[in-house]
């Protein structure tokens, strides 16, 4: 009798292989054929110059060492850096920061608040360029508007293990970039009279007197209506989720923001380079404002490093953080290394920025690339070779913002809450996805993600049985395990296409829709 069990049990398992390699087959995805009726939001936007050019390979117009700072003399270089950075401000058109191959310290914030500005080194390997930060941000003077943040949390109560939560959980890097003052950040308003989604299309009210082609604008939709106004239907879909005080308490803020670019001028009518994510209503009182942004900012060849310290805890972060990113559009970080961080990168107010052959290692950290209130960031060519708890995020306010061509090791494709929506992942090979769609966020940002983000060719070698709940409307087409096959249950109302199966002829589907519109 045991032999005959043994016998099954074997059969089985070989039939169970052999359906899984069955599955290898090429295919072509149902949901990118003319005759598809399910909606699938157009990536190729995101990016550097919406993906239409490559990223600037820039000769150095300054270099740190005529300025004092000298590499592996083991002296501080904080001061000779700042010095230069101060002397590229008064110079025109594009300054390119040179540092060379070496070790340098530092041991302030670098503010970078000017577009055409790059900050290159010699190389992100062993023998390139090394900022060495010895402290966190929470030992380093930090701007004032921190101390708004901090009311915030002492006013809600913000704690863990009795700790009030740190500063430095998702703002703050030693390189930080940002205007100066929020409200310098838009300049005019102009009532919207309609527009459709995946259009280009805006017709406002009246006809605008100062815009122009080339502009950049940021379209703004309320929620006028309460909890189930038709705002947060159109957005996070009719399936019944639960749905955070966040999304109805403030209607006189924006609910939703898309930057835009204008393409041409026609009266009232407004052409626009990227496709509309909502539709304009008049109940939705959208509005346009024009939005500054620092252009054309570079971080490129060259390695952070942090000491070798044990991660804080949760939302109690010391703060080693490598970049901040704000206010940027069409700018870039390209070939750099991270070690031994709380987050390489956190990011908000964004747009079209590139992040290209980015490495994370070392201890435990927050977050390896955080993206909010963001649209169209791409980012590319990673490897997340350290654990982190949001691995990586895409938090409140994300929208069309893409992860495509990377490793991670313990993947945690993270949806923060805070209506993110109609994002990717893309291509990406995970070592560790028992996790995968672990979401951080609080409950009153829920649900976990709006309409339509989107996960294609992921790959995954441990962890086969994954579940996400309350991330209405997703697209999951490719995704399989590597020796086995992944066990999948994803609510409400996912699209879900060849789950196991291998050769999916679209490998990348933000450079295939790339390749399509360039065309």
């Amino acid at each position: 009798m045991k032999r005959l069990i043994l016998i099954i049990i074997l059969l089985f398992s070989i039939l169970n292989n052999y359906s899984y390699a069955e599955s290898s087959r090429t295919w072509f995805p149902q949901i990118l054929k003319p005759d598809s009726k399910d909606f699938l939001p157009d990536y190729s936007y995101a990016g550097y110059k919406w993906g239409e050019a490559k990223l600037p390979d820039l000769t150095p117009t300054l270099n740190v060492k005529d300025y004092g700072a000298i590499p592996n003399d083991n002296k501080d270089d904080t001061i000779a850096i700042l010095t230069a950075i101060a002397a590229a401000k008064t110079m025109p058109g594009t300054v390119v920061l040179r540092f060379p191959k070496g070790r340098f310290i530092v041991t302030r914030v670098l503010f970078i608040k000017r577009s055409n500005f790059v900050l290159q080194g010699s190389g992100s390997g062993v023998n390139g360029t090394t900022m060495f930060i010895p402290k966190p941000l929470k030992d380093m003077h930090q701007p004032k508007s921190l101390e708004r943040h901090k009311d915030y949390l002492i006013k809600n109560n913000k704690r863990v293990k009795g700790k009030l939560y740190s500063l430095f959980s998702w703002m703050g890097g030693v390189i930080w970039t940002g205007l100066h003052g929020g409200k310098s950040r838009y300049k005019g308003r102009y009532a919207i009279k309609n527009g459709k989604r995946g259009k280009h299309q805006i017709l406002l009210a009246s006809s605008p007197s100062k815009i122009k082609a080339g502009d950049i604008v940021e379209i703004q939709w309320f929620n006028k209506e309460g909890k189930d106004s038709s705002l947060l239907r159109h957005i996070i879909g009719k399936d019944p989720v639960k749905t955070g005080v966040r999304l109805y308490e403030s209607p006189a803020k924006p609910l939703i923001r898309q930057s835009v670019t204008i393409t041409e001028v026609n009266g009232k009518l407004l052409i626009i380079k990227e496709p509309l994510l909502h539709d304009l209503r008049g109940r939705w009182v959208p509005v346009l404002k024009h939005r500054l942004y620092l252009k054309n900012v570079g971080f490129e060849h060259f390695r952070i490093e942090f000491p070798d310290t044990k991660y804080a805890g949760h939302h109690i972060e010391d703060g080693f953080n490598a970049f901040y990113l704000m206010d940027l559009a069409h700018s870039w970080v390209k070939d750099v290394k991270v070690h031994n961080t709380d987050a390489a990168v956190l990011s908000s107010r964004c747009k079209n920025v590139t992040i290209d052959s980015i490495v994370v290692t070392g201890r435990t950290s927050h977050y390896s690339v955080h993206v909010s209130n963001s649209y169209g960031m791409l980012t590319t060519n990673f490897k997340f070779e350290s654990e982190a708890l949001h691995d990586p995020s895409l938090s409140t306010g994300a929208k069309l913002c893409v992860f495509s061509n990377g490793h991670i090791k313990t993947g945690r494709l993270d949806q923060h809450c805070g209506l993110n929506h109609q994002n990717l992942f893309d291509k990406i090979t995970v070592n560790d996805g028992s996790q995968i769609f672990r979401h951080g966020g609080a409950k009153n940002w829920y649900p976990v993600a709006g309409l339509f983000n989107t996960f294609w060719n992921i790959t995954i070698n441990k962890g086969l049985k994954i579940s996400c709940k309350n991330a209405p409307g997703a697209r999951l087409v490719g995704l399989r395990g590597v020796k086995s096959a992944i066990r999948l249950n994803y609510s409400p109302n996912a699209y879900i296409e060849g789950i196991n199966q291998k050769g999916i002829k679209v490998p990348s589907l933000y450079h295939y829709q790339l390749g399509k519109r360039l065309k």
